[in-house]
């Protein structure tokens, strides 16, 4: 299992939202606080089908190999959810990954957020200002 959490993403331009869970994926590496978003969803936020002024494709890797992404620079706050409380919102770039069905965040955006993966293999996590002793469960995967 991994860890999943529930996010709002909210777009800079029109204050338009979304909920959704997002992989706290400690495996993509960027450079700034950074989401991956499935196109249905980017449909849903309306960064599709007309990209707005400033996209630009820029080139991914991964383990699957090289791949182009529509990129956003700034263009998504996100916030974490849960039961008791939010952190964030947190100003990131947004890439739009065809063929993706899940939200990613990336490590700088997991550390913005204040993310502390406890426990990956069964899904265990805390925010950074809570004991080790408190750990939240993942949420269940939603797919776009």
């Amino acid at each position: 299992m991994a860890i999943r959490v529930r996010v709002r993403l909210t777009t800079k331009r029109s204050n338009r939202s979304s909920e959704s869970t997002a992989l706290v994926n400690s495996g993509y590496e960027a450079d700034e606080p950074e989401v991956v978003i499935p196109e249905k969803l980017a449909e849903r936020l309306r960064f599709l089908p007309e990209l707005p002024p400033g996209t630009r494709l820029e080139e991914y890797e991964s383990v699957l190999g090289k791949a182009r992404f529509h990129y956003l620079p700034k263009a998504l706050k996100v916030a974490v959810l849960t039961a008791d409380r939010k952190e964030g919102p947190i100003t990131c770039d947004v890439a739009i990954a065809p063929g993706e069905h899940e939200v990613l965040l990336s490590d700088k955006l997991i550390d913005a957020l204040n993310l502390v993966p406890e426990r990956p293999g069964v899904g265990f996590w805390r925010f950074r200002d809570e004991p080790p002793t408190k750990t939240r469960k993942s949420v269940v995967p939603e797919k776009w």
